[in-house]
């Protein structure tokens, strides 16, 4: 009977579980598969041997991991920060600021990037503000470098934050920063001893998505990033879709999952260290 009773509360589940493991688990454990077999099918570590013992493929994670952590830092920050300015506004310029913030999110790619060249490629009004003020003769490369990925990313990845973010503020009682505030504590304070506790798994959370998003970027990288310098999502296509090399690739993307999920369990180790009881 209890055998019945424990299925018949799971057996909902069952569905659920055959999507996923086609969906996720098959390609993975395939994509693990190929990446220790050559083209013949034979088992070998061959693909990750000639990865790490390739400087400029293994690169490709230092590159990936500077473009990941910067963005997610960078956009993690940044959210707090809008996040914290604008629950607490009662102007009426609230919401247009809201909106504003928002925004990115709704602008796709390309789109992003065609802003991105018109500020800071050469002929951009950066640069043309920059020879104006007679502060430069000669126009700053911007653009096809980590800079402006990183850059174009953190403004979407900001967007992000914040929407996030501020629903949780929106959710913390605010009689609990009124009690702190009534017995002499400063908003510096009351924010690093009570509003940040609450809502640092919520922070955890948008450094995760921000990060993953920003460690396995592709387009961006490709069209504003410096060509010298692959990320690793890149190095990963140009072995599937150029070389047709599909084994290599997939050890590529395989090292990339193995970063990903030591970051997150370092992550995910903090959130649960931090939670206030």
């Amino acid at each position: 009977m209890d055998v019945k009773k424990a299925l018949s509360r799971y057996i909902g589940l069952f569905p659920l579980v055959g999507i996923l493991s086609t969906l996720f688990a098959y390609p993975l454990f395939y994509g693990v598969f190929l990446s220790l077999t050559d083209r013949e099918g034979k088992f070998t570590f061959e693909n990750y041997l000639k990865f790490f013992g390739n400087p400029s493929h293994s690169e490709t994670i230092f590159v990936s991991l500077k473009i990941g952590l910067t963005v997610a830092s960078l956009s993690t920050v940044l959210g707090i920060i809008i996040a914290v300015a604008l629950v607490g506004s009662v102007t009426k310029a609230k919401g247009s600021v809201e909106r504003l913030v928002l925004l990115p999110m709704t602008m796709g790619t390309l789109m992003g990037i065609q802003g991105t060249v018109g500020v800071l490629g050469d002929t951009g009004w950066l640069n043309r503000f920059l020879r104006d003020l007679g502060l430069r003769k000669e126009p700053i490369q911007f653009l096809y470098t980590d800079f402006a990925v990183i850059i174009l990313l953190s403004i979407g990845a900001t967007s992000f934050a914040y929407l996030m973010l501020s629903g949780i503020l929106r959710g913390i009682n605010p009689n609990i920063k009124v009690a702190a505030l009534s017995l002499g504590a400063n908003p510096w304070r009351v924010f690093w001893t009570i509003t940040f506790p609450l809502i640092f798994p919520g922070v955890i959370t948008v450094f995760v998505f921000n990060f993953v998003g920003a460690f396995g970027v592709y387009t961006t990288a490709l069209v504003l990033g410096n060509p010298a310098k692959q990320t690793m999502a890149i190095l990963a296509y140009d072995f599937a879709f150029r070389m047709n090399d599909w084994n290599m690739a997939c050890a590529v993307s395989v090292v990339m999952i193995a970063i990903e999920a030591v970051i997150l369990a370092i992550l995910f180790r903090m959130m649960r260290w931090k939670q206030p009881v």
